[in-house]
């Protein structure tokens, strides 16, 4: 059949032939891209069964390791090249969730399987997955050696990858960190603030406090607006003097939000106060969460006036923030809602009450 099929092309025009054999190619190209498709599926499919019988015969290893078992008396299977990766993987995994002598005892374990020079060789890997999985170890790892690796790493172009160097110094130096990764903050605009903020809360409060003010009170516009959430970071007794300066060089809202949002010493509940009719209606939201964390029962009376505020969040946040009072228990609550003439004072409260479960 297919010799009677090219003797009738053979013999047709010019438009038959390049038809039949641009259908041709597509039908070989299509078999090509099935058999490549199953060829990787079956490898994908053998790779994750490696993968899972890897874990599932070293798994019961590193729980005896953690719980103390003398390395030395653990039979430690040898891991082969292409299981590297999985280890190393499989030990970020545990050491992420442990600390003191369970930590200790992970890394005795990744020293005396060689995998600690594993690391510090991918460190350089082209390999970004290898990379990033050998910056986590070290870390974790505590190795110094790698400390100007890693800091010139947490100088690199890629997000990612320069956050966690900087992450894995502050694991190794709670307080040599801070002078160098706070001027990375200021000047990294693309890391994740919320990444940021658990990297910092890796580092010694107090190792972090000046670098972190000077670098606020030395920066303008939006660069302080991104910076300040991170005040949350140090010791509150010097965040007000900051906060006090910082408004008296701008009156700008946002400035006010951000500066209340972090505010938690009795010497700014003054302030607070003066902006609880503020025009902005997310100042005085701040304003009012500010009296919940330290205000003192005078404020109660402030924030009930609050409750009939025409926001529907600055209600909220006075709602929320009168709940913290020592004086305001769920029977007082019950009867403020009761005596209320104001419908949307009553229904915040109660909205409040039964989001934070209070009878």
């Amino acid at each position: 059949m297919m010799e009677s099929i090219l003797e009738y092309v053979s013999g047709s025009n010019l438009e038959v032939k390049l038809a039949f054999y641009m259908g041709l190619a597509t039908l070989l190209v299509t078999v090509s891209l099935i058999i490549a498709i199953s060829v990787l599926r079956v490898r994908l499919i053998m790779e994750e069964k490696g993968n899972d019988r890897f874990i599932a015969q070293w798994r019961p290893i590193i729980a005896r390791a953690v719980a103390g078992e003398p390395i030395g008396g653990i039979i430690l299977p040898p891991i082969g090249r292409r299981d590297r990766l999985m280890f190393l993987r499989l030990w970020n995994h545990y050491h992420e969730f442990l600390k003191g002598e369970a930590s200790k005892n992970l890394n005795d374990m990744l020293r005396t399987t060689g995998m600690d020079a594993v690391a510090r060789q991918w460190l350089s890997s082209r390999n970004r997955i290898k990379r990033f999985t050998a910056v986590m170890a070290v870390g974790r790892l505590g190795d110094k050696t790698c400390w100007e690796e890693l800091k010139r790493l947490a100088s690199y172009a890629d997000p990612t990858l320069s956050l966690m160097a900087a992450g894995s110094m502050a694991l190794m130096d709670a307080a040599g960190t801070p002078p160098i990764i706070v001027p990375l903050i200021v000047s990294r605009e693309d890391w994740p603030a919320n990444k940021v903020m658990d990297m910092l809360s890796k580092t010694d409060r107090t190792a972090i406090s000046a670098p972190l003010i000077h670098a606020i009170l030395n920066s303008e516009g939006k660069e302080v607006l991104r910076l300040v959430p991170f005040l949350s970071l140090v010791n509150q007794w010097l965040v007000w003097p900051v906060i006090m300066a910082l408004l008296e060089r701008s009156q700008d809202p946002e400035m006010i939000s951000a500066c209340l949002k972090i505010a938690g010493d009795p010497a700014v509940l003054g302030m607070a106060r003066s902006y609880l009719d503020h025009p902005a209606w997310h100042v005085r939201a701040q304003a009012a969460a500010v009296l919940g964390r330290v205000g003192i029962e005078d404020d109660a009376l402030r924030l009930i006036k609050m409750l009939s505020d025409k926001e529907w969040w600055v209600r909220y946040r006075a709602a929320h923030a009168l709940t913290q009072m020592p004086s305001m228990k769920p029977a007082n609550l019950k009867k403020l809602i009761q005596e209320t003439t104001d419908k949307y004072a009553g229904d915040i409260v109660s909205h409040v009450m039964a989001e934070k479960k209070l009878a």
